[in-house]
């Protein structure tokens, strides 16, 4: 039996999970828990530190969730500018924003959200 059977079969009876790694973390995100010395990952949780309730803000916020695609994206930019030059309680210091251009012959785009583009899956179209 094949690795890639083996491992589909698996799936199917349930005897392993498959977690999507690009997803957002969230207290109900799986932790695989290792043996040690590697078994030290802490569990995910989440830690306020600050609240922002502006009325008018909020109001602006629900529009731009109504939207949809580019213009969702141009709103948000835009809102996003506004928040931090007028309001922001917090600055901050990175955003995991990346751009990757790609030629159309080209597939198989992975992005591990760690390292950025996995480039061993890249792949040429048919």
């Amino acid at each position: 039996m094949s690795v890639l059977q083996a491992l589909t079969d698996a799936i199917r009876d349930s005897s392993v999970e498959v977690i999507d790694l690009t997803a957002p973390l969230s207290s109900e995100t799986p932790i695989i828990q290792l043996p040690e010395p590697f078994g030290n990952t802490a569990r995910f949780g989440l830690t306020e530190i600050s609240h922002y309730d502006d009325r008018a803000f909020n109001r602006k916020l629900r529009a731009v969730m109504k939207l949809s695609g580019a213009s969702r994206n141009r709103a948000a930019s835009r809102l996003a500018l506004e928040f931090e030059r007028d309001d922001a309680p917090a600055a901050a210091i990175g955003t995991n924003a990346s751009r990757d251009f790609f030629s159309a012959r080209s597939g198989c785009h992975v992005y591990q959200p760690v390292y950025g583009i996995d480039l061993a899956a890249l792949c040429l179209r048919g």
